[in-house]
């Protein structure tokens, strides 16, 4: 009975050795898509549990324009849906500024990825309290429409 053993090589072009190449893919990419395949299938499970979720229970889901109603600072200004432009807005800014600074990260410019750093870490703590601020009227919507189900259920 014979033994197939991969021996370590320094050539790069085959999987330590081994000699198959999946898809003529190196390494490297091969797991990249294995990564993007299984972030695809976790996700379209996420988002088929919510849509389940959101349509199951419509009558009790709660209206956007009900859980955004304002705008940090301006109160008694109906303003829905401005509120979560705004949070889309840090969200990606502060993205932008991660790329940046992996970008000067290979550039070796120090004092760059410093500043860029910084300003992911202030877009991604006011993102933070914008969301924070945000889910405490959610629960107050949340809380007032259980107590609607509630009556209607018991017949209060």
């Amino acid at each position: 009975m014979g033994a197939t053993i991969a021996l370590n090589s320094e050539d790069k072009t085959t999987w330590n050795g081994g000699g198959n190449r999946p898809f003529g893919a190196s390494y490297g990419k091969m797991m990249m898509w294995f990564f993007i395949v299984s972030d695809a299938l976790t996700f379209s499970g996420f988002l088929a549990a919510y849509g389940l979720t959101r349509f199951k229970f419509i009558d009790s889901w709660p209206i956007a324009d009900e859980v955004f109603t304002h705008f940090p600072f301006l109160h008694g200004v109906h303003a829905p849906m401005y509120y979560v432009a705004l949070m889309t807005f840090i969200l990606i800014f502060s993205s932008v500024t991660m790329v940046l600074a992996v970008d000067a990260g290979h550039q070796m410019k120090k004092k760059k990825v410093a500043w860029y750093m910084f300003l992911t870490i202030i877009g991604g703590l006011s993102s933070l309290v914008l969301k924070l601020g945000n889910g405490k009227t959610l629960l107050k919507v949340l809380t007032e429409r259980f107590k609607q189900q509630m009556v209607k259920f018991y017949n209060l």
